[in-house]
């Protein structure tokens, strides 16, 4: 269980990013794109993933932390509130900076709290690969200042929080069914999330073929393909609650899955063909960082954020977001209409009720 101090620092740096988040939708309806994309991509984004990654971080650690552990925690968390601050200063101004450094460092603090993580190795791998993925996006905006904002923002984005998402899923989705991921491939995954660090500054096409390379051999290399075979299992609880929660995140991530693949393919063909980077950067928002998201959020959140949870899992959430990440390209509003329908059918999971959602998973 994370510290007190760990528990804080999570729950306030989510609680920030989630009025982030409302501040950037409202000011879309004003007509500020602008601030729209700096608030989403320098502070709410980042300020969610921090605040997500303290806590699954200390969650991997064992027992009692020596002295340098305990340091390196400290440092962690400082660098957490650096990220939060510098956030919200880079949306409003522009400077971008403080930011890249106080990522950079976090990222750096995370990778060295590896070691005393928990023995298993994927455990280990998802950790340093959390640390060095944050330094990556970190890097890649301090390196980045001669780029557009949008070609910037989707830089930065796919390298932080789409990093973040490897890091995580690599452990969390195949140790969930009794199965680990491919080391091979895995490695061959985030060699081509740092290729691509080091060439977006040739060109944004190549960048995005190299990305989208690393979405797609994601679905290999953290088991996607077994979606099949881990059904049965996790159709055989007993428990309607355990069954239901097991069944949610293996329907969460089928979608999600499917929205690497997608996305994947669609930053694979900007070599042959334009794709515009606004529609790019809303593919990966909305088609695979929120996924992942509504995946997570009612099995983390109620803990960091000390809620119960009613625990009614449905597939509304995941189809309604799938529905919005497709309509971004024919209606900006309707799409973000659904969007906002499936956070609420997802908050809805955790609001104590005796009523099922429907779609419901809990039977």
């Amino acid at each position: 269980m994370p510290s007190r101090a760990v528990l804080v620092t999570a729950r306030y740096l989510v609680y920030l990013s989630i009025a982030e988040l409302v501040t950037a939708l409202y000011v879309i309806t004003t007509g500020l794109s602008l601030y729209h994309a700096r608030i989403m991509a320098y502070a709410a984004l980042p300020t969610f993933v921090v605040g997500v990654a303290v806590a699954y971080a200390s969650s991997s650690l064992r027992g009692q932390l020596g002295p340098l552990a305990r340091a390196l925690q400290t440092l962690t968390l400082s660098s957490a509130w650096a990220v939060g601050a510098s956030g919200a200063y880079a949306a409003a101004t522009g400077y971008r900076l403080p930011l890249g450094v106080s990522i950079l460092a976090f990222g750096a603090f995370v990778a060295g709290l590896t070691p005393f993580s928990l023995r298993k190795a994927d455990v280990r791998a998802s950790v340093l690969a959390l640390g060095y993925t944050q330094a990556l996006g970190g890097a890649a905006l301090l390196l980045s200042g001669g780029q557009g904002l949008y070609a910037q923002a989707l830089v930065f984005v796919t390298l932080e929080a789409v990093g973040a998402i490897y890091a995580v899923t690599l452990h969390s989705f195949p140790s969930t069914f009794g199965d680990s991921p491919s080391l091979p491939l895995t490695t061959l995954t985030l060699g081509l999330l740092t290729l691509g660090a080091l060439t977006f500054l040739w060109g944004l096409r190549c960048y995005q073929a190299i990305l989208g390379a690393s979405m797609i051999l994601s679905f290999l290399a953290f088991k996607g393909h077994r979606i099949p075979r881990y059904h049965a299992k996790a159709k055989g609880a007993a428990n309607p609650i355990a069954r239901g929660g097991t069944l949610f995140f293996l329907y969460g991530h089928a979608f999600a899955f499917a929205s690497l693949l997608a996305v994947g393919g669609l930053m694979v063909s900007s070599v042959r063909f334009s794709v515009g980077v606004l529609y790019v950067i809303h593919a990966v928002t909305l088609g695979v960082i929120s996924m992942f998201i509504l995946i997570h959020a009612p099995m983390m959140l109620p803990v960091i954020m000390g809620w119960s949870s009613a625990r009614r899992y449905s597939l509304a959430p995941f189809i309604l977001e799938a529905a919005g990440a497709a309509l971004w390209p024919l209606n900006m509003h309707v799409s973000f209409f659904f969007v906002g329908l499936a956070f609420i059918f997802d908050a809805l999971i955790v609001k104590p009720s005796g009523e099922p959602l429907p779609l419901s998973l809990v039977r």
